[in-house]
């Protein structure tokens, strides 16, 4: 999909050079929590 997206190009240099930020599940499900989201 990254091909297909506009960003791809810049997501794609940020993880070859090892700088993509990344969270953990446990930080998306609190974030996910926190804003009365559903969770599927």
């Amino acid at each position: 999909m990254l091909d297909t997206d506009p960003a791809g190009d810049r997501f794609a240099e940020a993880t070859l050079n090892g700088i993509l930020s990344t969270k953990s599940l446990a930080a998306a499900v609190a974030r996910h929590r926190a804003l009365e989201l559903p969770l599927e």
